[in-house]
């Protein structure tokens, strides 16, 4: 019965997670040509695009720690109504201010993954944690996958000659409202089905106060054995750094190399987001308790590291799926991987914590890679376009890949 309940336990924090990743995935490939409609230059673009993962970069940390205190599933309920909040905000925005304060919201609300992290990492033993973080991934793959499919999908039907006035009347805004009652289905959802996980007398009880500022930030990895951890930080940092590199001009790079327009770019994100469910999805927790969490990690920043770094000589079609189809392997080995070994660092009261700074280290990644990719995408060296930025991602994912190293292998929290 109690193994029934934990399945069960499982599989709706993975649809929670993964409805409010469609959301997200259904506003990211239609948010650019959307903040055109109210004249954004590239610049106020770029800091649009960045401003939601900046705003999940200082709270994922908070949220992971309230849960702590309080619960996980207050966090969560929260956290959803401030997204159903965002997206109708997005869809009913008449200026750029007004979207600016949208991506703000959903910056925060969103920050809620540490939240649902911890609550798998509650009800999951440490020796499969592998396999429900592999959950998580697998819900990030199918968002992104299933959401832009569903973006286009919703705006096809405002152009049908069968769709009602109302429906045509929405255009551009219809998806963002798609987005946002999914987020209210979510919210019922959860209210009505999920239970909490962290009984009271595991929760946190230290009264120190809770703080945005960097300096508590640094106090709370000192609190958690800070020089190893920060080394693990440091690696999720620089992983994620380099695959938002790659992954903010692919599209500028299969479009200048190859002349593919948003439908074909569309079917290999699409491919990114499978290999990521199938990998993290599945195969994961399977081969993980014979390989190790720590092995695994090796492998998928070494697969990385080459294939960024070969990538700049992608010169036909075939390369390309290659050179792609490796860069997801990688990526769907390493993160989950790293997170696995985070939540077996922590001890049952500081999971929160440990999980919401990983988090808030990737969040910062998505925000330094698509930035530091802009910049470089201008300087033309190399066999083509993007050569030069596709090489420095490389270089960074070297960084994280040495690093990874020097850590050793996995530690284990002391009631481990």
């Amino acid at each position: 019965m109690a193994k029934s309940k934990k399945h069960t336990q499982h599989l709706l924090i993975f649809l929670t997670v993964l409805v409010d990743l469609i959301g997200f995935g259904i506003v990211i490939p239609l948010l650019p040509l959307y903040a055109e409609e109210f004249d954004a230059n590239y610049w106020q673009l770029g800091m649009l695009m960045a401003l939601h993962s900046l705003m999940q970069f200082i709270f994922s940390p908070l949220l992971g720690k309230i849960s702590d205190r309080v619960g996980r599933r207050p966090v969560l309920i929260l956290s959803i109504a401030g997204n159903v909040i965002a997206y109708s905000v997005l869809a009913s925005a008449g200026s750029l201010w007004v979207l600016f304060i949208a991506r703000f919201l959903s910056g925060v609300s969103s920050a809620n993954i540490s939240t649902a992290q911890a609550y798998l990492a509650d009800i999951t033993a440490r020796e499969k944690r592998a396999g429900a973080m592999g959950m998580i991934g697998a819900a990030f793959g199918l968002g992104f996958t299933l959401g832009p499919a569903l973006a286009g999908g919703v705006l096809a039907m405002t152009h049908a000659s069968w769709a009602p006035q109302w429906l045509s009347n929405m255009g551009s805004h219809a998806p963002f409202w798609t987005a946002a009652l999914l987020s209210v289905a979510n919210l019922i959802w959860v209210s009505r089905s999920l239970p909490e996980s962290l009984p009271k007398e595991k929760r946190q009880t230290s009264k120190a106060p809770m703080s945005l500022l960097p300096h508590h930030r640094f106090r709370e990895v000192a609190n958690l054995e800070g020089p190893w951890l920060l080394r693990l930080l440091a690696v999720y940092f620089f992983n994620v750094t380099a695959f938002s590199m790659m992954t903010m001009l692919f599209t500028l790079f299969t479009n200048r190399r190859f002349g593919f327009e948003e439908q074909q770019n569309a079917w290999l994100f699409t491919l990114i987001g499978i290999i990521g469910v199938i990998i993290q999805g599945g195969m994961i927790r399977r081969i993980e308790p014979k390989v190790g969490a720590f092995k695994l990690a090796m492998v998928g920043a070494i697969v990385l590291t080459v294939t960024l770094a070969l990538m700049p000589w992608t010169s036909n079609w075939t390369l390309l799926i290659v050179f792609l189809t490796m860069v997801a392997i990688g990526n769907s080995l390493v993160q989950p991987s790293l997170n696995t070994i985070a939540s077996r660092f922590a001890d049952e009261q500081s999971q929160g914590t440990a999980l919401g700074l990983m988090a808030s280290a990737g969040s910062l990644g998505r925000v330094v890679g698509p930035l530091l990719s802009s910049v470089l995408l201008a300087v033309e060296f190399g066999p083509g376009f993007g050569s030069v930025a596709l090489w420095v991602s490389a270089g960074i994912a070297l960084i994280a890949t040495m690093l990874l190293l020097s850590l050793g292998g996995e530690r284990r929290a002391s009631n481990g």
